[in-house]
C-alpha cells in the first residue's frame, strides 16, 4: 500500500505539472477551432488541477477492494456524480460561469477523494500503517507498474483513439466539435 501511494503521488505530481504547464499547447495540437480556443484552455488547464484527486481516489479506492471493500469505492463515485449534476446546474444555469462544467467536476472530485480519505481514515487498516511506510520502493514499484501496464495500456489505446477523432472533428469548425462534445 505504502510504494503504492508514493508512486501514484509522484505519477500525479508529474502529470498534473506537465498537463498545467503545456495545457495551451495541448489545446493547439488538438487542432481545436479559434472559436473556442480560450474557454477550451481555461476548460483543460481547471480539468488538469484535479488530476491529483483522480489519482488520489483511485488509490484510495483501490485500497478499500484490496481490503475487501468493493461496495464503498461505488458510492464515493455516486457522490461525485450527483455533486457534478448539482454544481453543474449551479455553475452553468444560475452563475452563469463558462467553465462553470471544469470547475463542477474538479470539485467534485476532490469532495469524493477526500470523503474517500476520510472514510478509510476512520475505517482504519487490520495491520499497522504509518507514514513512514509511504516511500517508493522500487521492487514493489515495479510489480505494480506490471501489474496494471495491461489495463493502463488499454486504456491509453482507447483515449488515444477518441483523441484522434477529436482532432478529426475539430478541423471542421466549432459546430462539429461542439456536436462531439
Amino acid at each position: 500500500i505504502g510504494p503504492s501511494i508514493g508512486l501514484f503521488a509522484a505519477v500525479g505530481a508529474v502529470l498534473t505539472f506537465l498537463m498545467v504547464a503545456f495545457h495551451s499547447r495541448t489545446v493547439q495540437l488538438m487542432h481545436t477551432p479559434p472559436e473556442a480556443l480560450a474557454d477550451t484552455e481555461a476548460y483543460l488547464w481547471i480539468c488538469s488541477l484535479g488530476i491529483p484527486f483522480i489519482i488520489g481516489y483511485n488509490v484510495v479506492c483501490g485500497i478499500l477492494r484490496g481490503l475487501g471493500d468493493s461496495r464503498t469505492p461505488l458510492y464515493f463515485v455516486a457522490l461525485a456524480c450527483a455533486l457534478n449534476i448539482v454544481l453543474d446546474f449551479l455553475f452553468l444555469v444560475v452563475f452563469r460561469w463558462g467553465v462553470g462544467a471544469a470547475i463542477a467536476t474538479v470539485a467534485s472530485q476532490g469532495v469524493s477523494f477526500a470523503t474517500a480519505l476520510w472514510y478509510l481514515y476512520r475505517k482504519g487498516f487490520h495491520f499497522e500503517f504509518t507514514r513512514r511506510d509511504i516511500r517508493l520502493d522500487g521492487q514493489l514499484c515495479r510489480r505494480v507498474l506490471l501489474l496494471g501496464a495491461p489495463i493502463a495500456l488499454q486504456d491509453l489505446l482507447v483515449n488515444f483513439s477518441f483523441l484522434l477523432i477529436t482532432v478529426i472533428v475539430n478541423g471542421m469548425g466549432v459546430v462539429a466539435s461542439a456536436a462531439l462534445g
